[in-house]
């Protein structure tokens, strides 16, 4: 009987540690997602409280190298100084678990924008969105350029060796030569080829065509997502800026920015976006230039330095870790060039493989007023900024097309990580006590 009874007591023990474990394994998670953000603000723990549960939190036990004279309250360690620091992390104080390389940043502090901008950006090359058929003196329809294998989709970059900068001298480069053969060079998928055209004598136009639609550039209006006034450094519109035909990223030549004023709003609907409708404004406020287009929106130099009416100075950008779910506050122009602040919610902060994706959170639109003027999230929205107990959390990027109410936002700290501000920010040797003062 004893020992029957023993065997159950066995069982019972073997039954409780699977459960454990597998319980144990949930909590790790949290943590094998955190090694994917990388970074961490210096004062902050090195590994955040609210990313570890608390089963979890109580039974590691932290060793740090490359951070010197770090603190440890609560067994998590603080992060002293910007650079990296390499996380030992033992469970029960015996049972290792991988290492964490952390990177450890400088707090940054910006302007929110809020502002309108108009955008406008050439490409390194000529972009072919389309076949334009021409017909020859017999009145035959071809295309000379696509039948010597140019593509929609394909980037143009250079004619008998001269660089293209405009779709106007390229089309002069085709009247100087008539019939000549012209040796294109041409980016189709991410490979560099030369291709043979000899241009047809177009009877409708009465010049030589090759037979493409060609567009070297695009324009539009966005919002001005932040402003780093010791740098003078911008961020702005949260998403690349693409071909609006073939999809292809543009890599900008030049560009730059403007301010404008928003003349009307196209209401937004299910199934249907909706649009600010802007016109740039000749010597306003706001001119810069536009030195990078990347998935988290574009970057460059402001001229002089812009205000948000709302921040009379900058504030911290939060990192990721920070963020919560519950009210923000949301700073965009609906009429004219007036920055107004509306209340939005944050409703779910997405896991950190997704964030570089330029998708952080999912935001909703809570202000009465603006969901009366625009329906939600609008088109020339992307950019605004989202603030959040007096950070800069992130900007909106995208909309729901079946609920215009909701939609994307994308992390700030992933912004700044772009725009360069934490290696500035580093030069100064940031440490937590520094943060303190």
């Amino acid at each position: 009987m004893h020992d029957k009874r023993n065997s159950t007591r066995f069982h019972v023990l073997i039954l409780v540690f699977i459960v454990w474990a597998f319980v144990l394994g949930l909590q790790l998670k949290p943590l094998n997602c955190f090694s994917t953000l990388l970074n961490v603000q210096v004062g902050d723990p090195l590994l955040p409280p609210n990313l570890l549960p608390p089963l979890l939190q109580n039974s590691l036990s932290i060793a740090v190298s490359e951070q010197k004279g770090f603190v440890s309250p609560n067994n998590i360690p603080l992060a002293r100084q910007a650079g990296p620091a390499t996380l030992e992390l033992k469970l029960f104080g015996f049972i290792p678990l991988p290492k964490l390389v952390l990177n450890v940043v400088p707090p940054v502090y910006v302007v929110p924008g809020g502002h309108s901008i108009g955008v406008m950006v050439n490409h390194q090359g000529i972009i072919v969105v389309g076949i334009a058929p021409i017909f020859d003196d017999a009145g035959r329809k071809e295309s000379p350029a696509h039948q010597a294998g140019i593509n929609t989709g394909d980037v143009i970059l250079q004619i008998n060796e001269q660089k293209l900068r405009s779709s106007r001298q390229m089309q002069q480069i085709i009247d100087r030569a008539g019939q000549q053969r012209l040796m294109f060079t041409v980016l189709h998928q991410g490979k560099v080829k030369k291709i043979a055209v000899q241009p047809v004598y177009c009877q409708q136009s009465k010049r030589y065509r090759i037979g493409l639609y060609v567009r070297d550039g695009a324009s539009g209006v966005g919002t001005l997502s932040f402003y780093h006034p010791v740098s003078g450094i911008y961020g702005a519109l949260g998403h690349i800026i693409a071909d609006q035909d073939t999809g292809i990223k543009i890599k900008p030549s030049k560009g730059a920015i403007f301010e404008a004023r928003v003349v009307n709003i196209h209401m937004g609907r299910s199934g249907q976006p909706g649009e600010k409708v802007g016109r740039f404004v000749a010597r306003g406020a706001i001119t810069g230039s536009i030195t990078s287009n990347t998935s988290l929106g574009i970057f460059g130099h402001l001229e002089k330095p812009v205000f948000n009416p709302y921040f009379a100075s900058p504030i911290p950008v939060a990192m990721s870790y920070q963020v919560q779910k519950g009210p923000a506050e949301l700073y965009t122009v609906l009429s004219g060039q007036q920055i107004r602040c509306f209340a939005v919610e944050v409703v779910d902060v997405l896991p950190p493989f997704m964030q570089r994706q330029g998708k952080g959170m999912i935001i909703r639109v809570t202000d009465p007023e603006l969901l009366a003027t625009t329906g939600g999230i609008i088109q020339g929205m992307s950019g605004s900024p989202i603030v959040q107990q007096g950070r800069l959390i992130g900007v909106v990027t995208h909309v729901f097309l079946n609920k215009p109410e909701q939609g994307y936002a994308a992390m700030a700290e992933w912004m700044v990580e772009k725009a360069g501000l934490w290696e500035r920010e580093k030069n100064k040797k940031t440490t937590a006590a520094d943060r303190a003062a």
